[in-house]
Parts: structure tokens; C-alpha cells; sequence
């Protein structure tokens, strides 16, 4: 399989096992952290229930790290919310070929 490495015209010929090895730590690398923060979480709030089970994640937070984390997490919840695709309505309409210009309305 040949493809181009999008910084020059060099042609990457061999892919070989590099991917699947890199393909499988991303893999379990991923798994580890999620173990881990599933056990450290089930430290702290055991049980899984919660009065609002919406806000559940900033709870958490509250709890691991008092007021500084829970802003911390909070403010990271505000820059995602912001960072989503503004078509996104447009999506849910199945408008998916509309484009939303920068003035806000569409073409």
C-alpha cells in the first residue's frame, strides 16, 4: 500500500507492524486509564447512585478535589460545549451538505 506522507512527495511504502503495535498500546493504554479512574471514582462515591445523575461527573470532582478542581472541570465543561461544530442543528435536520457561513445564516 503506498501513500503520500502529506509533507513532501515521498511515498510511504511499508506500513508493516508499526501500526498494529501502535494501534494496540493506544488500545490498552486507553483501557489502563479508564480502569484507573473508574477504581479511583469508585473510592470516592461507592454505589453509583446519585441524587442528579446529569451532574454526577462535577460531584465527583467536587469531591476529589474540593472547589478548585470542581472549577477547574467546570470551566473545561464550558470551553467543550463551546469547541462542538456549530452545524450541528443542521445535522440533526439531516441537512449535512449545508455550510454555515461566518455571518451566521446559511448559503
Amino acid at each position: 500500500m503506498q501513500l503520500l506522507d502529506g509533507v513532501g512527495d515521498e511515498v510511504v511504502v511499508q506500513l508493516g507492524q508499526g501500526l498494529v503495535v501502535d494501534l494496540m498500546l493506544v488500545a490498552l493504554i486507553g483501557g489502563g486509564i479508564f480502569v484507573a479512574v473508574s477504581y479511583v471514582t469508585q473510592l470516592v462515591h461507592p454505589g453509583g447512585v446519585f441524587e442528579d445523575s446529569a451532574s454526577a461527573a462535577g460531584a465527583i470532582a467536587l469531591q476529589i478535589g474540593g472547589e478548585l478542581l470542581g472549577a477547574v472541570f467546570l470551566a473545561g465543561l464550558v470551553v467543550a460545549q463551546f469547541a462542538v461544530p456549530q452545524d450541528r442543528p443542521f445535522r440533526r435536520a439531516g441537512l449535512r451538505g449545508v455550510r454555515v457561513h461566518q455571518t451566521g445564516r446559511g448559503p
